[in-house]
């Protein structure tokens, strides 16, 4: 009697867990295309997942060269407030992306993104952040669109006057968000 009762204890725990992180998780994997504000595409995209208060995901960086690594993506649910001066506001979901890293060496960049979680060409939708190694400024990096993602991004012509993009890629940015 004593093992069919630990069963059951068992299985309704399963149960109940399993039925928790279910509604825990909302989202279902969502997929990103970007655009910066200038109408720059990314090779790169954002596929994640969020719940109530945590997010986990992929900066899937193969499309823009065969052989790169995926970025990691781990983060929470957060708020940012109106008056932030900041071009993404309100419920975003914050996080950090190692794709810099994800070469197999540390480079001292840490990626942050806000993102929303809904697409629009008509509110900016991402904002890339960024800080290196232990310094205390943190950077403005880029930001924009978000795109319904169609799969990989095929290599073309673009447009005139545009670039491809790859998140994590912050050479030659120097506007400061914060202040020492």
């Amino acid at each position: 009697m004593k093992r069919l009762s630990g069963f059951v204890v068992i299985t309704i725990l399963v149960l109940g867990f399993s039925s928790a992180m279910a509604h825990a998780a909302p989202s279902g994997p969502l997929q990103f295309d970007l655009m910066d504000f200038e109408g720059n595409p990314f090779c790169d995209f954002l596929e994640f997942s969020y719940g109530t208060s945590l997010a986990a995901g992929v900066d899937v960086q193969s499309p823009c060269l065969t052989g790169l690594p995926d970025g990691t993506l781990m983060g929470v649910v957060s708020t940012v407030p109106g008056g932030s001066m900041l071009p993404v506001t309100g419920s975003v979901v914050m996080l950090a992306d190692n794709a810099a890293d994800a070469f197999g060496y540390y480079e001292g960049v840490q990626i942050v993104l806000l993102v929303k979680t809904s697409t629009s060409l008509t509110k900016y939708g991402w904002e890339e952040l960024f800080n290196l190694a232990d310094d205390p400024v943190v950077y403005f990096a880029d930001y924009g669109y978000l795109l319904k993602h169609n799969g990989p991004i095929v290599p073309g012509p673009l447009a005139k006057g545009q670039t491809m993009k790859r998140l994590g890629d912050v050479s030659g940015y120097t506007h400061q968000a914060t202040s020492k």
